[in-house]
């Protein structure tokens, strides 16, 4: 199994939205004025894996429209072609695409009360993380180690917010995004696991060096 990390150009957010008030300021924040974060980087990712080219979101586009909280840089030489042929990949081989936004209807996977199989051996596994949308999931790939490697999508926006344990600015309901995040780390408890958000700047970098999360998360 090889797991790339695909960069489709970065956005900037604003800081209300990385670290947002509680109450009624936690949302209502995102369209006042504000500081913006450095350049993120907007991930996606492409897993090649017995034969099959599988594509976990499909980064940004150059059309991306400015919001309220959210600034986007993509050049068209960035969006999914361009970073697939960066990464020596080519588009028409890919057979699969996985959305994390989306819902799921099968049994538990690890600490995930649902999960979906995306291969046939098993190894490539959609698991429900509910909070930033009502209908998010991840994906986990268990590499042959056994180790896992968790595609997070926007399940948080970087490890620091996984491990402190903080709810989004977006999501409608911070009490079920902070369950989802205790789950993850429940799941990473038992399973040495590569944690990769979509939008952390060190989620690349966390890949390429193996850098087991696990060891470095605090028990739920």
């Amino acid at each position: 199994m090889k797991i790339h990390a695909l960069n489709t150009g970065t956005v900037r957010v604003k800081h209300s939205f990385l670290f947002p008030r509680s109450g009624a300021r936690r949302q209502l924040d995102l369209f006042l004025p504000g500081t913006w974060s450095e350049p993120l980087p907007i991930h996606c990712w492409a897993i090649e894996h017995e034969g099959v080219l599988c594509l976990i979101d499909t980064g940004e586009t150059a059309a991306a429209r400015n919001v309220p909280f959210a600034r986007f840089d993509v050049a068209h030489d960035q969006e999914l072609r361009g970073a697939m042929d960066a990464a020596g990949l080519e588009l028409d081989d890919v057979s699969e695409v996985v959305l994390t936004h989306a819902r799921l209807d099968g049994g538990p996977f690890g600490a995930f009360a649902r999960s979906r199989a995306l291969s046939d051996d098993g190894r490539i596994v959609a698991v429900e993380t509910p909070g930033h949308t009502p209908g998010h999931i991840s994906v986990i790939c268990v590499e042959d180690s056994g180790s896992h490697v968790m595609l997070a999508g926007d399940a948080t926006d970087t490890l620091e917010q996984l491990q402190s344990l903080r709810a989004d600015a977006i999501g409608p309901d911070p009490k079920v995004h902070v369950a989802t995040l205790e789950t993850i780390l429940a799941h990473c408890a038992q399973h040495p696991t590569v944690y990769l958000p979509s939008h952390d700047p060190e989620s690349a970098a966390r890949l390429a060096g193996s850098i087991r999360s696990a060891e470095e998360l605090p028990a739920p």
